[in-house]
């Protein structure tokens, strides 16, 4: 390894410590116990391979990274930072909390924002959000489903109420009435036609959601649909598979005595 002109050594497993105190004294920063998953991270951003066997170390297996170093946070608190990679302009966020719980949680919703950026890059066509974008579906469901008549006007209209519920746990979450808002939405994007009104969940008000710039892409909206319509459809059938099914007659206590 010190022949090899490394300068430091991440391992997956662990380093005895008469190995990591003969690499510290040549000056070789040793870090032991990382995920494998973080070192093929690091192999694809520095351009190192991931080896094996120590036999195995040599100048083409080396990664380049202008400074790898050991920072502290508060007292206990230790993380290992490889910046300046020539391989990869990819970047690492460190999320920290005062609980674990409270750390996972943050960790979902950078999760959930940085999925919503790379939707746009998938597919650039985004929709007016806000809920702007459900209630204005679910207006022209009704609308369409009193034009039709018979049995498929039902199956629609209870699609186009499905999406009001489905609006109202949205403004329910955002802390606004949920009735009133509803209700305020639903007047308002049937009487103007070239615009979507929406909830603003920051100043709480109902607003011309593409002059506020409340937007979301359309791969996240279609997914929502998809799903939520694929699960609703799967539990009516299971429902009536229920239904169908004929429970076991209960035996009296007397019928098996002679």
């Amino acid at each position: 390894i010190m022949q090899s002109g490394a300068n430091v050594l991440i391992s997956q497993k662990a380093i005895d410590d008469k190995a990591a105190a003969a690499l510290a004294k040549a000056g070789i920063l040793a870090v032991k116990n990382a995920k494998r998953s973080d070192l093929e991270k690091l192999a694809e951003a520095t351009g190192a391979r991931i080896i094996s066997d120590y036999t195995d170390i040599s100048e083409k297996t080396l990664g380049e990274a202008n400074l790898v170093e050991e920072r502290k946070y508060e007292a206990t608190e230790k993380v290992v930072v490889v910046e300046g990679v020539k391989k990869s302009k990819s970047v690492s966020i460190l999320i920290r909390g005062v609980s674990k719980e409270l750390t996972k949680e943050y960790e979902r919703v950078v999760k959930k924002g940085l999925q919503c950026v790379a939707n746009f890059y998938e597919d650039e066509r985004y929709v007016p959000s806000g809920v702007a974008d459900i209630v204005g579906m679910a207006v022209a469901l009704k609308d369409y489903g009193m034009q039709k008549g018979g049995e498929i006007s039902l199956v629609i209209e209870g699609f186009s109420e499905a999406l009001f519920d489905l609006a109202g746990a949205i403004v329910g979450n955002s802390g606004m009435p949920v009735t009133k808002t509803i209700g305020d939405l639903r007047a308002k994007n049937v009487k103007a036609k070239d615009k979507l009104f929406g909830i603003d969940a920051l100043s709480r008000r109902v607003v011309d959601v593409e002059e506020a710039g409340i937007i979301e892409p359309i791969k996240s909206v279609k997914l929502m649909l998809n799903v939520a319509t694929e699960l609703a459809s799967t539990l009516l059938r299971v429902d009536d598979m229920f239904l169908t099914l004929k429970l076991p007659e209960k035996k009296e206590k007397g019928a098996e005595r002679r």
